[in-house]
């Protein structure tokens, strides 16, 4: 009995490492060099900011989350820029990365802050 127990904590605590992936916060976007926004997620919602005025891809909009990333359900960031999914990356110098990716490339990249 004992080992059961010990066995289904021992799962419980690695699976939480990949149930956890933290796409949940604040993140800065770049299209390549240049500043492109403010992305911030929480729960089923993302905001979006561009520092450019009246750019059609800022607003608000529905996410899903995965162990690897995120869904765009709808808002536009679909609309205006195409964007289907939000992958983590880990990159080395231990930031966390996410790129912002239509169904053909990647749009827009985008690191934890």
């Amino acid at each position: 009995m004992r080992s059961l127990i010990l066995a289904f904590a021992l799962v419980a605590a690695t699976s939480t490492g990949t149930l956890a992936q933290e796409f949940t916060g604040n993140w800065e976007c770049k299209a390549g060099e240049a500043q492109a926004g403010l992305l911030t997620i929480y729960g089923p919602s993302y905001i979006y900011a561009s520092p450019v005025f009246k750019d059609p891809a800022s607003g608000s909009g529905g996410v899903t989350g995965y162990s690897d990333g995120v869904t765009f359900n709808d808002g536009p960031l679909v609309s205006a820029l195409g964007l289907a999914a939000g992958r983590l990356v880990p990159v080395a110098d231990g930031r966390l990365q996410m790129n912002l990716e239509s169904q053909t490339a990647v749009v827009l990249t985008c690191f934890a802050i």
